[in-house]
């Protein structure tokens, strides 16, 4: 017996060029040599370092192998495709004549957006790519990104609409004011990567107006306060919040804070803060959010000025007194609303001569003693000159009053303890009663009788 001799032919269902998504069958023909096909023989494929068997198909006389895009054994390239065939009393054959080659999918991306590209701080737009094959069927599971500057956002797929979005607005998706050059990325493994840097997002800022007022009229005494009201609003009218509301006075800042029920900024000033405090001040505001028109307004002042004050004299005895008595000086220094101001400094002056009152709570008022034999400011009629002030408070000076201090009346009783007409040889004493107005005996007087 002689081994037959054969051959071997091939042939690709499709193409001997598959990608990811497709799919060949490979076929091998298996000859003797009259040109029948040899069933029962043992065919095998190899890309190394893989081997498939070939199957036999009854119906077209050849051994068969399919190859899958999907198959990771097979890498995207060219791949010399080892044939052997045998089958005893046959003569085996070897062959790689043959090459598999696999590419990537070819893809497209088809760019839109929901309410274009060139939108202000308080819209928003959706980026939609459709990431599609070569037959235009979409790509899922895919990795879709775009790129900012240092920014980056993952796209997620919509079931619904079977695309890949992004709503730029929403929270972290934010790339900020200005023109953006956008890199769109898509990707998966076995599909044909793409690039997309022609696209663009310019988001300005919005428009907005500004209104600043006293709810009084920016004038305050040291005791009041008044309150300063800012409306940061867009062009439409629509309060802006969680914006940064400064007022500069004098080189010194304040943060305005935001009032929810009226949906504007607000600060209040009392004439006591230490600053901006007494005089005339300029202010300077400025509103601010990111995403809107920072705008300025310098239009208002605020006036903080004294107190106005009144004083009102009450002596206690009188504002006249005789050497022996005594009386009171009480002065109240009170506000515009009737209160009294505590803690000020009051004196009266009298010839140049100062006296400090002191708070009397009994009274409610600021007092001091004179008696009739102090000296100063001594005997006569004196006019007195009272001083009030306290920081933030009217200062004040009363000079119409006065103060008399007068010699106290006296009364003089003369009698004889023996009457005043005697002899020679008897006596008789001269008796004087010297007295004050109240009766009271003078026993410190001179009394002399010529």
């Amino acid at each position: 017996l002689r081994i037959e001799d054969t051959s071997i032919v091939f042939q690709w269902d499709a193409s001997d060029t598959i990608t990811y998504v497709e799919e060949t069958t490979f076929k091998i023909f298996y000859l003797m040599s009259n040109g029948s096909s040899i069933s029962g023989a043992t065919v095998n494929v190899t890309i190394t370092p893989w081997i498939w068997t070939a199957v036999w198909n009854e119906t077209s006389g050849a051994y068969e192998v399919t190859f899958y895009g999907v198959d990771d054994r097979i890498s995207f390239s060219g791949h010399i495709c080892l044939v052997q065939a045998s089958k005893s009393n046959y003569r085996p054959l070897v062959n790689s004549s043959q090459t598999l080659t696999k590419n990537e999918e070819p893809t497209g991306i088809l760019i839109s957006w929901s309410n274009g590209n060139d939108i202000t701080y308080s819209e928003s737009t959706v980026l939609y790519i459709s990431y599609t094959m070569s037959n235009g069927t979409s790509i899922i599971d895919a990795w879709v990104r775009v790129e900012t500057g240092l920014d980056s956002w993952s796209l997620t797929w919509d079931t619904d609409i079977q695309l890949y979005k992004v709503n730029f607005t929403e929270l972290g998706a934010w790339p900020g004011l200005g023109v953006h050059g956008l890199e769109i990325r898509c990707n998966r493994s076995g599909f044909v990567t793409i690039l997309d840097t022609s696209k663009t997002l310019t988001i300005h800022g919005e428009f907005g107006d500004i209104d600043s007022y006293w709810i009084g009229d920016g004038i305050i005494t040291f005791i009041e306060s008044d309150t300063l009201v800012v409306n940061y609003t867009i062009a439409d009218g629509t309060p802006i919040s969680g914006a940064t509301v400064n007022v500069t006075i004098d080189g010194h800042l304040w943060e305005l804070v935001w009032h929810p029920a009226s949906e504007t900024y607000r600060l209040v000033f009392n004439g006591t803060d230490t600053l901006p405090g007494l005089g005339s001040h300029s202010l300077d505001i400025l509103a601010w959010r990111l995403g809107f028109d920072g705008l300025p307004d310098s239009s208002l002042t605020l006036n903080i000025i004294d107190e106005p004050t009144t004083v009102s004299v009450v002596w206690s005895n009188s504002d006249s007194i005789t050497y022996f008595e005594r009386t009171y000086l009480f002065v109240r220094y009170f506000m515009s609303n009737g209160s009294d101001i505590l803690g000020a400094e009051l004196n009266v002056t009298i010839d140049g001569t100062n006296w400090n009152l002191l708070w009397n709570s009994t009274q409610g008022a600021y007092g001091t003693v004179f008696n009739g034999w102090d000296n100063p400011p001594g005997l006569g009629s004196h006019s007195i000159l009272i001083k009030a002030s306290k920081f933030g408070f009217a200062y004040l000076e009363n000079s119409t009053g006065s103060l008399t201090l007068s010699k106290d009346p006296t009364t003089i009783q003369v009698s004889w303890s023996n009457g005043n007409d005697i002899t020679y040889i008897k006596s008789t004493t001269l008796i004087v009663q010297y007295r004050m107005s109240n009766g009271t005996p003078i026993s410190t007087g001179t009394v002399t009788a010529t």
